[in-house]
Formats: C-alpha cells, sequence, structure tokens
C-alpha cells in the first residue's frame, strides 16, 4: 500500500469578524432563547468574585474564584472579612449568584479592597493562593519582558531623534523568520531612486523638484 501524503502547507484564513464572534460566543448564546440575558448589565449585576475592584492607590485587581467553596475561607481571611464565609447570603457558589446577593457582596469588596493599596492585597492573595491579577496599563504592556521577549513590540528611533517601543505584527511564520522592523518611508524620501530606474537624470529630478512636480529628497 502507498500512501501519498501532501507536502502543501495549508492556507489558514482569519477573519477579524470571525474571530469576534467566536470571542464573544458566551454572550451570544445567552441572549437567546431559553436564557435570554439582557444587556447591557451594570456593575452590580456581575458575579462578586470574577470582577475587578479598584484599590486604595487607584488600581486595580481582578479576582477570578471559580471554586468558591473550595477558596472561601482562604479568600474572606485574606481580604480581612472572615465573617463573610458564614454569611448566608455568599455561603456558597448559587448563594454569590442570586441576583440579590451580588449587588450588597460586590458593595462591601470594594469598600474592602479601597482599605488598603494594591500591593498589599496583591500579596495577601498570592499567599492565599487565589487567581488574581493586577491589571495592566496601556504604558506597562508596550514595554513587559514578556513583550520583549517575544519580539511583539520592536525599539525604533524616529528621523527626529525620538525614540519609541512599537507593537508589531504577532504573526510569524517557521519558515520566514521574524520578518524585519521597518518604518514607513517619508514622501519623497524614495523619489530620486525611482525616478533613476525609470530613465531620468540627476539634473531632470532636481528639474522636476523645483518646479514642483515631485518631491525629491
Amino acid at each position: 500500500m502507498v500512501v501519498r501524503i501532501k507536502s502543501e502547507i495549508p492556507k489558514v484564513s482569519v477573519s477579524l469578524f470571525g474571530l469576534a464572534t467566536w470571542v464573544m460566543s458566551l454572550m451570544n448564546t445567552s441572549v437567546q432563547p431559553p436564557f435570554n440575558y439582557k444587556y447591557p448589565k451594570t456593575r452590580f449585576e456581575g458575579r462578586p468574585i470574577t470582577l475587578p475592584y479598584e484599590c486604595g492607590d487607584g488600581e486595580w485587581i481582578m479576582i477570578n474564584i471559580m471554586e468558591w467553596e473550595r477558596y472561601r475561607d482562604a479568600f474572606c481571611a485574606a481580604m480581612e472579612i472572615p465573617e463573610v464565609a458564614s454569611d448566608p447570603r455568599f455561603h456558597t457558589s448559587a448563594d454569590v449568584g442570586k441576583l440579590e446577593n451580588r449587588g450588597p457582596f460586590i458593595k462591601l469588596l470594594e469598600d474592602q479592597f479601597r482599605s488598603k493599596d494594591s500591593d498589599y492585597w496583591d500579596e495577601r492573595l498570592t499567599k492565599a493562593d487565589i487567581v488574581h491579577s493586577r491589571l495592566a496599563h496601556f504604558r506597562e504592556a508596550i514595554v513587559s519582558e514578556q513583550a520583549k521577549a517575544n519580539h511583539y513590540v520592536e525599539h525604533i528611533t524616529c528621523p527626529s531623534g525620538q525614540d519609541y517601543w512599537l507593537a508589531r505584527p504577532c504573526v510569524t511564520l517557521e519558515e520566514g523568520g521574524l520578518p524585519p522592523y521597518e518604518l514607513a518611508h517619508t514622501l519623497g524620501q524614495d523619489t530620486r531612486e525611482i525616478l533613476e530606474e525609470l530613465g531620468y537624470s540627476g539634473a531632470e529630478n532636481d528639474s522636476l523638484s523645483e518646479g514642483g512636480a515631485a518631491v525629491v529628497k
């Protein structure tokens, strides 16, 4: 038996609209019968244990507790609200999910997070093994060590001398490697070279530039 394997690399098509539809699939499904969820929702309709909270220093921490009964006591201790663990409104995951309990719990956690800075809560939640993350700023994402190591950003120097970190396309090809990152050329930067390729002499280029027919640098 002879088995033939195609060596051609398959074509991959990606649509921005298709990707957005997939990413928002949960919401797309939830608005259909029999779920019939209503959007937009207010913050106080969200699930308290999977929301971001502002800390006393203005920074935000996102918590994501998927197993509430397992982590309830540790979380409440870390947040210095041990009495909440025995509150019947918040005792089980189902209790926390009740619409009438969400608002009061969110307000309680908002007040508690704002009572201390983000470093304080980050340390306590980390020690308690609670899944959480600081919400990053745009200024942090563009210069993160992870972004640099993965070549998601590129350090460039403009003709003006100004230095920037710019995001680069995140798609890489195994055969092509990392493509060069180059600034867009300024108006007239390539005019002389192109005109010479078309047979124009240096004097003719100068004449076109002086007459305003072409921008030649």
